[in-house]
């Protein structure tokens, strides 16, 4: 594009609205003309000095880790925040080598190839692949300083053949960014369909074989994936850090794994953040929450507990301040009174096994607080809001003091609003909006922690870089209604390839489609009538809500303030059947997903993970945006268009199971299969060959504890491995392995402090001849059942069975 490049940035001030068209001048960003180079042998780096007073280092800080930082010598080289990453001691050692024009740099897995004329640079893994190519000078330093701290640069880069990328953290847009350009930049989701999020992470994934992280998490870092040039990718950074770290990866677990080592990746969870979980506007008070509870027990449906919204500590008047634009506070974080008595709600939410969580923003300070936080440096004014001083170690005690009560009550989740719009600086020359979210998580886990609460994570709209240890990301205010459905699936896809493992979203949506902001109070409002038909129409509540109550990591429904909660008993009684259906193959699955989780806090791992996550040898899975993976054995296929009633499926090559009735199909090509309405057959899955699916007995609300009878299918291959995780230091590894004709070794760990049932069940066979089983402890085993394809065993604590066996194939 010559010496003007065309951004789309969402300026601070504006909140849903669309991106604005900017074009950037070329000379502002000068090419750096090279003075001299320093191979530093004691930090294993290598530095290229340039006549603009800069300095490129590169470092090799793992083997497969390559960081590239832009050191400035002026007033502008001194960059405040103080970065979440957890970076390893260089321990790679360069072999540098200088020819006439060329300066090539061997370390760990990378050959990093600089040209002393054009300042460009080639990175090559080492076995010869091209990463990356960098083009027209490479990056460039702006000759201007930046509105805050730091440097403005400018990356440009060309696409290789058959690229594509995939990233850029919690954002409601296609997983696959190939020409598209992002802002990353938190704001919530609201109204206005299109690219948002207040996850955004400046990270992606290429299909090359690496990923590109810029440690930098200023708001309007921006990406162009090919929107202005399709053979061209470029980033711009407004000021703080230009410090990036190629990571390299044959398949993206290897980039993912690498790159969560940086950020940090999430604690284990405990179970009930696997479970459903219900939130409102216009749920008034106590009564109204217990109320929930007792229904939901009482009709059996499967529920873990309420997040309760300002009302908690503002009163019902909440809602109507909230609804008319008016100021509100609380007082600090204690119940309103006017909420309902404390003592004896959570006394009735514990008899009914039934969870809470409390939200938190920034108006939740009494203004005797706020002056004296204030005054004491404990508080920030942050434009119109404010803030935690972070930067101020006696906030942590000031916070604590706060939130101690509640904790002590066992709140099991805080839900943290409003991070991700707070604009201004955080301090000096450190602007707020892509940091706060993560800071404020930081504070809350480490209270949450030192008073021996289990739960390190908040849910929170507003997280970014390191954010990964600390928060669980939802989009805010997703509309209502089929249409919008891709967009949470997106988001929760993005999240995680962004190392945020559980999201969560609006279930079925929170606006109405046709709400704006900015309008009168009385444009927020429509006849009931035509409400009701739109939250509960019955594509929004059978494909959107079931489907998602069954999938989304952490499902919760939440509802505006002029719509009815979308609660199962709200919709008719063909629909709250389903619902309960959906929820309890949810909560049978528990021992699937939890160890899914507890794999993705030890690895990075996302829990939803596009085809391409395991596919990247198949063109064929790069556009698909409505497929994707639970796990590691089960491919969703969900229902995104009203009123359909059947869908093509891609199943890419190797044998599949459907999930619902066990029939086989050959991979490597397009099916279709049937979807009713109503039936949890609406949502079509799949189980890859070689998979073993841990389940559980039906039950109400997730137990801690590993369940007794443990439910295991066993999709026939040749060799099928589990680690199952079922709790911090639980692991039992199962496996079933096929050796001569027809002829099998199933082998069971019992790791847990108790004895246990297993029941097996084998798919792909169809019937068992011979059958036997023996322990290699002395222990009771009886072998219950050998009907068909179907074995019961029990099995003592601390014990490893192996069961032999021949059967007869279909």
């Amino acid at each position: 594009m010559g010496n003007t490049r065309i951004i789309y940035l969402h300026p601070d001030e504006i909140f849903d609205r669309p991106y604005i068209q900017e074009q950037i001048c070329m000379d502002e960003y000068k090419k750096m003309d090279l003075l001299d180079i320093e191979c530093n042998k004691k930090e294993n780096s290598v530095e290229f000095y340039f006549e603009n007073e800069s300095t490129m280092k590169i470092e090799v800080i793992d083997q497969d880790v390559l960081r590239l930082q832009i050191l400035l010598d002026n007033e502008c080289k001194n960059v405040e925040y103080k970065s979440e990453l957890n970076i390893p001691l260089n321990n790679c050692l360069l072999n540098f080598v200088e020819k006439k024009n060329k300066i090539i740099i061997k370390a760990g897995n990378f050959i990093f190839d600089f040209d002393k004329q054009t300042q460009n640079f080639i990175v090559n893994n080492n076995k010869g692949k091209q990463l990356l190519q960098s083009i027209q000078g490479g990056i460039r330093i702006s000759k201007e300083k930046p509105e805050n701290s730091g440097i403005k640069s400018l990356g440009l880069f060309h696409i290789l053949e058959n690229e594509n990328f995939f990233g850029f953290g919690g954002r409601t847009a296609s997983p696959n960014r190939t020409g598209t350009s992002m802002d990353v930049f938190n704001i919530k989701k609201g109204v206005v369909h299109g690219d948002y999020g207040g996850c955004a992470v400046p990270f992606f994934m290429s299909t090359r074989g690496y990923g590109f992280f810029i440690n930098n998490p200023w708001p309007h870092v921006y990406f162009d994936m090919g929107r202005t040039d399709k053979d061209e990718w470029f980033f711009l950074t407004p000021g703080g850090p230009c410090d990036i770290f190629i990571i390299n990866g044959i398949e993206f677990c290897d980039i993912i794994k690498k790159y969560t080592c940086l950020t940090g990746r999430m604690p284990i969870p405990p179970k009930y953040l696997l479970g459903f979980w219900c939130s409102g506007l216009t749920i008034k008070n106590s009564n109204e929450v217990i109320e929930v509870a007792e229904k939901f027990r009482k009709k059996e449906i499967p529920c873990e507990g309420m997040i309760i919204d300002a009302n908690w500590r503002v009163g019902p008047q909440f809602l109507e301040q909230y609804t008319t634009g008016k100021s509100y506070r609380s007082n600090n974080m204690e119940w309103s009174k006017d909420f309902g008595d404390s003592e004896e709600f959570l006394m009735e939410m514990r008899k009914n096994f039934f969870k809470w969580g409390l939200h938190l923003n920034n108006k939740t300070f009494s203004e005797e607080t706020e002056e004296y936080g204030l005054k004491n440096h404990l508080l920030l004014r942050c434009q119109e809001d404010i803030i935690l001083n972070f930067r101020n170690d006696k906030t942590y005690k000031f916070y604590e003091k706060l939130l101690i009560e509640r904790i002590k009550e066992g709140v099991s989740i805080w839900w943290i609003d409003h991070s991700d719009r707070v604009s201004g600086e955080i301090s000096d020359g450190i602007p707020s909006r892509n940091i706060l979210g993560t800071l404020w998580c930081r504070m809350i886990s480490k209270i949450m922690q030192n008073n021996g609460m289990s739960n390190k994570l908040s849910l929170s709209r507003g997280c970014g870089i390191g954010g990964q240890k600390y928060c669980i990301p939802w989009p805010g205010d997703t509309a209502n209604g089929i249409e919008n459905f891709l967009d949470d699936i997106w988001f929760c896809i993005n999240a995680g390839l962004s190392g945020y493992p559980i999201s969560s979203v609006d279930v079925g949506g929170f606006n109405l489609k046709h709400l704006v902001y900015g309008k009168k109070k009385s444009e927020y409002y429509c006849n009931c009538e035509d409400i009701d038909k739109e939250v509960f129409e019955k594509n929004n509540i059978l494909r959107r809500v079931c489907q998602e109550l069954f999938f989304i990591p952490l499902p919760r429904l939440h509802n505006n303030w002029c719509t009815k909660p979308k609660l199962p008993w709200n919709c008719n009684a063909k629909e709250e059947e389903v619902i309960k259906e959906y929820l309890l193959y949810r909560y049978k699955l528990i021992p699937y997903i939890y160890s899914t989780a507890i794999h993705s806090s030890m690895s990075g791992e996302p829990i939803l993970r596009p085809l391409v996550y395991k596919h990247l040898d198949d063109n064929k899975v790069y556009k698909i945006t409505d497929q994707f993976y639970m796990g590691d054995s089960l491919l969703i296929a969900p229902i995104t268009e009203p009123d359909i009633i059947k869908r093509k499926v891609y199943l890419p090559k190797g044998k599949w199971f459907y999930y619902w009735d066990s029939q086989v199909y050959n991979g490597g090509v397009e099916i279709e299969v049937e979807a009713p309405f109503y039936s949890v057959k609406g949502l079509p899955i799949f189980v890859k060959e070689n998979s073993i699916i841990a389940s559980q007995r039906e039950c109400q609300y997730a137990e801690q504890n590993p369940p007794y009878e443990l439910f295991l299918d066993f999709y026939f291959g040749d060799r099928m491995i589990l680690n199952l995780y079922e709790g911090e230091n639980i692991c039992n590894k199962l496996s079933c392995v096929k050796y001569h004709t027809n002829s099998f070794v199933i082998t069971l760990e019992n790791n847990i402090d108790s004895d246990r049932k297993y029941i097996l069940k084998l798919h792909g066979v169809k019937c068992l001849k011979k059958i036997k089983a023996l322990c290699n402890v002395e222990t009771l085993v009886q072998l219950k059942d050998k009907n068909k394809s179907l074995i019961h065993i029990d099995i003592t604590a601390g014990s490893v069975v192996k069961i032999y066996g021949e059967y007869k194939a279909y």
